[in-house]
């Protein structure tokens, strides 16, 4: 079997921004504007043996597969993008016209800071460090800061998939079920406590390969007292693949004669 479907959802509720002198002590209200787009396709294919006769091994397989488009239209009039998802000192999420709902933004993290030629002559930050991370310069002004925060991941998947088999031979019979998605990102905020000196707790065993200047390939920002909240910032740091492959069941039996 295979589905198509194309389904757009309008009128969605969204809090427009109102001057603080027009909203007082109350938040801003919720009205009918933003629009969603959901488009995508789905195949299931099955396969059954043994079901016509009378023999002692039958057999039932069936996979699907299925994808989803996802994108926001539109949120309110005059209004572009809108980051939310705030925890600790994180933005992590922004709803942005034209792109899928939920996508995680921040700075995109290209690497670290290898020397002090780095740091002074190419686009940095403020309080920017040898052994630090480094923030691609966006908009290409030659400094890196809150204009420079972009969409970074993506937790919709490209697709997601399952199969299973269902067997028998006599009294035996079997039962498996796999499923997996490919291509979701999460966004892995753990690391706020546990790569950074923002708490004073346990480390990452991640932190055994942090930078430095022998282990000058590494991706992972080097523990420094000097460092500073823009290194905490939201970024593709945080941002992990959430593709995945996995056996959720799996099923043996046997059926005892009547008697």
């Amino acid at each position: 079997s295979l589905d198509w479907y194309n389904k757009k959802t309008s009128d969605m509720l969204y809090p427009v921004a109102l001057p603080a002198t027009a909203v007082g002590m109350g938040g801003s209200p919720y009205v009918n504007v933003g629009d969603m787009s959901n488009k995508g396709v789905e195949l299931s294919l099955g396969y059954h043996y043994g079901r016509k006769n009378d023999s002692p091994f039958k057999f039932d397989f069936v996979v699907n597969i299925s994808r989803n488009v996802n994108e926001i239209v539109a949120l309110a009039p005059g209004v572009d993008q809108r980051p939310y998802g705030n925890f600790r000192s994180l933005t992590t999420s922004i709803l942005q016209a034209g792109a899928p709902f939920g996508s995680f933004y921040g700075y995109d993290m290209t690497g670290i800071y290898q020397n002090a030629a780095e740091v002074t002559q190419g686009p940095s930050y403020v309080g920017a460090r040898v052994g630090g991370p480094k923030y691609r310069d966006v908009n290409g002004d030659g400094t890196v800061n809150a204009a420079d925060r972009t969409i970074i991941g993506d937790p919709n998947p490209d697709f997601i998939y399952s199969f299973s088999l269902n067997a028998n031979y006599k009294n035996w019979d079997v039962a498996m079920f796999f499923n997996g998605s490919q291509g979701n990102d999460l966004y892995e905020a753990t690391r706020y406590f546990t790569d950074f000196n923002t708490f004073a707790g346990a480390r990452s065993a991640r932190m055994l390969d942090a930078w430095s200047p022998t282990n000058s390939g590494s991706m992972i920002p080097s523990v420094d007292n000097r460092a500073t909240n823009f290194e905490y910032s939201s970024s593709s740091y945080y941002v992990q693949s959430g593709s995945f492959f996995r056996m959720k069941n799996l099923q043996i039996g046997y059926s005892f004669p009547d008697r």
